[in-house]
């Protein structure tokens, strides 16, 4: 994009407007220096928001836009961080985590992609403290998954309504006061850890939970990272925004379904200091690289199958497994003409990567279409009001199986099979669940969801025992 020639503002609290072009400003290309904040900012002209479509205004057309990224967690499952940097988008927010140490399950996937594709990021915690000493915890959680991949770069306080009902829940009610106390305590440990804090919130968090004032004087320069969707921002919220998040409705290659999305103006390129990691190989690792490159996936008949198409992963080599112990039948139905059939489905994209699907046994295959459990449940678990989802095949006589989605609700909210059917028109109509069902979902201790247990109650184990037999 281009620099306009309307007024641009500095949204760098400096206060600068350039329709007043008095102090000393010189421009280089698409780079504009001011003198009142310091910074080097790119300047961008967005015309016509490509995601979501709205017409913008002159006020809104020209901003000092440093660069544009999505907002990235378990959410929105697996994603393919390459085409999201190659369509232009050069830095991402990555949740790492969410309440006492809890890992978001994406995390070090997203957070390798990123190390490795150079990408400026914005790290953050998912809060779920209702005391000061908690909120500090969680930065100490926060710090040590960040320190795996950079030694300084952003990272934010995200404490939002469901960290407020969390806390009434557990009989403490937020008052703007404790709230605060949280951030200092929070924000204070991410800056003496060497990084920088990052406080997250809407324009009611702003306003009646922080007192950004009070976080300031204890924490010293603190960024915001302000969220309003479908608006134009005030001018006391432009001069307070680092970074906004425009839209919860953002579309972008390389992720499935919607994601946030957020315009950087604050210039975190420079803070971005790698952790200098070894990468380590081993034999065995190279063997499979090598055996899975040449010939790895194939269809249910043992042929090759093309780049970008989906089937099983089959390995070979020395490193290999040659046989189950005393169980022929097992050896016969996973290694055939040397190749082990490891009963992952996975594809290839034109760089080599491979990238796993689902379980074969998992698979679905409701009339002739394959059905990939794992992408509905990562699509489901978007939903605000679902904890957690499983997806299996269930019986049907016309179709062979039909997708049935069990679903727990999060605590203290209803849910009803209408407003699933809506949130999954979005998906393509042969992935929407035909059987929705309301209960707990089993997950064994390390934390995997206990399908044949849900099999079993719900009518569909004698489909996996077919597949296999097939």
């Amino acid at each position: 994009m281009s620099m306009g020639s309307s007024s641009m503002v500095c949204l760098n609290r400096c206060g600068f407007n350039g329709a007043e072009r008095s102090r000393d400003e010189r421009s280089m290309g698409g780079i504009i220096e001011t003198e009142e904040c310091g910074r080097s900012l790119h300047a961008y002209t967005v015309q016509k928001e490509p995601h979501c479509g709205r017409e913008w205004n002159e006020e809104m057309m020209n901003r000092y836009i440093t660069g544009e990224g999505p907002d990235l967690s378990a959410h929105q499952g697996i994603v393919d961080m390459k085409r999201i940097r190659d369509a232009g988008y050069r830095m991402a927010g990555l949740r790492m985590g969410y309440g006492r140490n809890n890992v978001d399950q994406q995390y070090a996937a997203n957070a390798d992609a990123c190390y490795h594709l150079g990408m400026s990021v914005v790290l953050y915690w998912f809060s779920y403290a209702y005391t000061a000493e908690m909120a500090a915890a969680e930065a100490g959680y926060a710090v040590a998954q960040a320190g795996k991949y950079w030694k300084n770069c952003p990272i934010a306080f995200d404490f939002e309504y469901d960290s407020v009902n969390y806390a009434r829940k557990n009989g403490v009610d937020i008052t703007k006061q404790l709230a605060t106390d949280m951030a200092i305590a929070f924000l204070t440990h991410v800056r003496d850890a060497g990084y920088l804090p990052v406080l997250y919130g809407n324009r009611d968090y702003m306003r009646n939970y922080f007192d950004l004032g009070r976080i300031e004087a204890a924490v010293g320069k603190v960024y915001i990272w302000y969220a309003r969707y479908n608006a134009e921002l005030s001018e006391e919220e432009r001069e307070a925004a680092d970074i906004w998040q425009y839209t919860s409705g953002g579309r972008v290659p390389g992720v499935q379904g919607n994601v946030d999305l957020n315009w950087f103006y604050a210039d975190f390129d420079k803070s971005m200091d790698r952790v200098p990691r070894e990468e380590k190989q081993n034999i065995n690792i190279r063997n499979f690289q090598a055996a899975a490159r040449a010939d790895g996936i194939r269809d249910e008949n043992g042929n090759e199958l093309p780049q970008g198409d989906v089937g099983e992963l089959c390995v070979k080599g020395p490193g290999v497994m040659t046989c189950y112990y005393n169980d022929p039948q097992a050896t016969a139905e996973t290694i055939k003409d040397g190749w082990l059939y490891t009963g992952d489905m996975a594809k290839m994209d034109e760089d080599g990567f491979y990238f796993l699907v689902d379980r074969k046994k998992d698979v679905i295959v409701s009339g002739g279409e394959n059905i990939y459990p794992v992408q509905i449940e990562n699509f489901l678990s978007a939903y605000e009001k679902v904890q957690d989802v499983a997806v299996i095949g269930l019986p049907d006589e016309r179709l062979g199986e039909i997708t049935g989605a069990i679903i727990s609700v999060k605590g203290g909210m209803e849910c009803t099979e209408e407003e699933i059917d809506e949130f999954c028109k979005k998906l393509p109509r042969y992935k929407r669940p035909k059987k929705i069902i309301f209960a707990e979902v089993p997950r064994n201790a390390t934390g995997k969801i206990e399908k044949p247990a849900l099999r079993k109650k719900y009518g569909a184990e004698h489909l996996v025992a077919r597949q296999n037999m097939g």
